[in-house]
Parts: structure tokens; sequence; C-alpha cells
């Protein structure tokens, strides 16, 4: 009994597993089915790939802030050339290019600010965040994209693995799930298997002691926020050919969201601590608390404090059970 380890992830997915079950039983007809499952893993896709980026920034020992305005700041800019490059009609990968370039580019800048400066991630992010989106909107005004490429249609209608029920209802995947499956096993593969990617668990963990093993912080940080860059700009086109709309403020506001899933996940918020695995589960958890709601007859504006209420206790449970579970079994 004393070897047992509460963590966050463990006690996120006891509490995942008893959350299905109860909202099951609520409502058994209109939960548990095909349609439900895909919907929950296709509203999880753009919110999990900008989990992905937060993730390396969090594990590294830093909070970055500007991931929802290098989304939008990115994907919106990525319309505009689109129209004045005449490229209007280009394939969706072309899109994803242009985005994931703009992205980097963001993040580029953000990695450079944070080596240069030295000072707290959270600080550098917080400014470049709003510098970003007061340039989107002072350069665009608040105009919203309707008229999106055929491409980007096309991406929002396509579907795979279609499976027919007994009653006759077909329900479909949808590719953006495959993409973020792609990424979370690339990003898996990266922190696990590789010597940088380890690097970044040993950043996050003890700065001064990875100093002095010789590698460069600066390398390092500018490096992570390229990708973290280039993962916004993937879940930002994503978001819009979703849903069919290209708006300059699309993710503002979604920050608690992708941070409660990460730290709910079990990342600590003071490096060195994180998995992708966790991650995927914190993703899906929230993501089935906020559209399941209206299922247990619970009003959709309480969204945001279940989010609250869910990420207290999956960071407080674990520290109170290793707090006194030891107490009690010795």
């Amino acid at each position: 009994m004393k070897k047992i380890k509460f963590s966050s992830q463990s006690i996120l997915s006891i509490l995942f597993i008893l959350y299905i079950l109860y909202v099951g039983i609520m409502n058994p007809k209109s939960f548990f089915t095909l349609n439900t499952l895909y919907d929950i893993l296709k509203s999880s896709s753009v919110y999990g790939i900008l989990a992905l980026g937060f993730l390396l920034i969090i594990i590294a020992g830093g909070i970055d802030m500007s991931f929802s305005a290098v989304a939008s700041f990115s994907t919106y800019v990525t319309a505009i050339l689109l129209f004045k490059l005449d490229l209007y009609s280009s394939n969706i990968l072309i899109i994803y290019l242009i985005g994931i370039v703009i992205g980097g580019s963001i993040g580029l800048l953000n990695g450079y600010l944070v080596a240069l400066l030295k000072v707290p991630i959270i600080v550098v992010t917080l400014g470049t965040s709003a510098m970003i989106s007061g340039l989107l909107l002072f350069i665009f005004g608040s105009t919203v994209i309707f008229n999106i490429p055929p491409s980007m249609l096309y991406f929002s209608k396509m579907t795979f693995g279609t499976v027919t029920t007994v009653d006759g209802i077909s329900n479909s995947f949808h590719p953006s799930i495959l993409i973020w499956g792609f990424l979370s096993i690339l990003m898996y593969i990266f922190l696990k298997y590789t010597t940088f990617g380890r690097n970044i668990y040993a950043m996050g963990g003890d700065i001064n002691v990875f100093e002095r093993s010789g590698e460069s912080r600066k390398k390092m940080e500018i490096i992570i926020f390229i990708i973290s860059g280039c993962l916004s700009s993937i879940a930002g086109i994503t978001y819009a050919s979703l849903y069919r709309v290209v708006n300059p403020s699309m993710f503002m506001g979604g920050e608690l969201d992708v941070i409660a899933m990460v730290i709910l996940g079990g990342a600590s918020i003071n490096g060195g601590k994180g998995t992708i695995t966790g991650t995927i589960i914190g993703i899906l958890f929230i993501n089935l608390l906020k559209n399941s709601l209206i299922l247990i007859n619970i009003p959709s504006i309480y969204q945001t404090l279940s989010v609250g209420i869910a990420l207290f206790l999956g960071v407080i449970i674990p520290i109170i059970c290793d707090k006194y579970f030891y107490k009690i079994v010795k």
C-alpha cells in the first residue's frame, strides 16, 4: 500500500472514468453512441494540437500565453495571403504550409526574445500576445472571413471510417482526428526517444544543472518556440477549416481550457514533468465535461465553472492523497 503513488494522471483517469459512467447512467441512449465518441474526438482535435505545443513549453519550465494569438494571427494572415497572391485555389497542404511558416516565424521571435531578455517566459509571451493581437486588429480590424478557399471547405466535409449502426445511422471520423493523432505520436517519440526531448525535461527540471551540462539554453528555447508556433498554426488552420470561417479572435479566451488540459494531465507548472498520454486524457476529459453538461441537465453557462472545478480537483486531490494517505497506512 505504501508503494501506491497518487499522481495527477492517475487521479484524472479515475475521475474521467467515473464521469463517463455518471453521464452514461444519466442519459444512456444519447451518450453511449458512436456519434458521441466521434464528436468528442473531433471537438478535441483542435485544442489537442494547441495543447501539444503548450506542453513543450511547460515541460521546459515556462508558461506560454501567446499560443492562441499565434494561431489566430497565422491563420488570418494565411487567408489574406491566399487572396493577395492569387492562391485561393491552393491545395489544403499548401495552405497548411503557409500557416506553418508564419506560425514558426512568430515562434522564432518568441524564442529569440526569451533567450535574449532572459526573463520568465510568461512575461515575454504576454507581451507578444498583446502585440500580435493588437497588430491583427489594427491592420485588419475585426472582419470575419467567411469566403474560405474550396480546399478548406472540402476538408471540412471529409470523412473516413464510416460505420453504420443497426438503426441505419452513419457515423464517420474526421481527418482532423488523424492530424491530432499523428502529431501526438510524433511528439511522444520526440520527447521519449530523442536527446533533444530528454533535454527539455532536464531544462525544466533544473536549469542550473542543465546549463552546467554544456547544452545551449538559447538554442533549446528558440527551437521549442518554433515547434510551438508551428503547432499553433496547424490548430488554427484546422479550426478555420472545420468551422468554415477565419476569425481574428478565434481562440481568444480559450487559454484556460488548454492550460487546464495540460495541468490536469500531470504536467507541473514548475517544469520538468508532463506526458503526452496524460495530456490526451486531460484533453478528452475537459471536452467531455464541456460537451456533456446538457445531457445531465446543467446549463452550458457553467462550462467555465466546471473546467475550474475539474482543474482544482485534479491538482489538489493528488496532493491531499500523497500527504495524508501514507500517514494512514503507516
